[in-house]
């Protein structure tokens, strides 16, 4: 990306996401960007006004990739179950440290904090979908999908080097003490 011709507004969005994961949020400067991309300001202005819109097309994408483009894979799957362990493998793979540099940034950043509040809605919603589909009542559902939402948070703040592999085996682990 850095020196080969101009830079798209996906490109500043992939190298911002990629600084928020290397660095975390307070890293994340318009200079940083620049140095980074080795581009002027005047690129960084042509697509973004400010500081602010930056971050939150850079949420926005964040909620495109980790969330809406998860489920558009994972529906592909046949049963429920199947689409359960899709949504494992898929989420696995994701670079937790992004996750939680947005959920560090939405500390500050009102509309940041309403995106990251609606992908926590549309992630449990969709797995308590996924639940109930596989047999259990609407209500257990939910529940279960809070719970396990809240596992999945935990653990990429618990174990952050956990490996892909490592966390898929951990919740089929979960899923397998379900069926007890």
């Amino acid at each position: 990306m850095p020196g080969s011709g101009r830079l798209k507004k996906a490109d500043w969005l992939d190298l911002g996401l990629a600084l928020l994961a290397e660095s975390g949020p307070d890293a994340l400067t318009i200079e940083t960007a620049c140095q980074r991309a080795k581009r002027s300001k005047g690129s960084f202005y042509h697509h973004f006004e400010t500081i602010d819109a930056y971050l939150l097309a850079m949420a926005g994408a964040w909620r495109e990739r980790h969330t809406e483009a998860v489920m558009r894979q994972v529906e592909k799957a046949g049963t429920a179950e199947e689409k359960l362990e899709a949504l494992n493998i898929a989420t696995s793979l994701l670079d937790q440290r992004i996750d939680q540099a947005m959920r560090s940034l939405a500390t500050r950043h009102p509309g940041i904090a309403e995106i990251c509040a609606w992908v926590d809605r549309h992630r449990t919603g969709f797995l308590a979908r996924l639940h109930e589909a596989a047999g259990l009542p609407p209500e257990t559902a939910r529940v279960l999908a809070r719970i396990e939402y809240a596992a999945f948070l935990g653990l990429s703040i618990l174990e952050p080097a956990s490996t892909p592999a490592e966390r898929q085996a951990l919740y089929r682990h979960f899923l397998a003490l379900l069926k007890r």
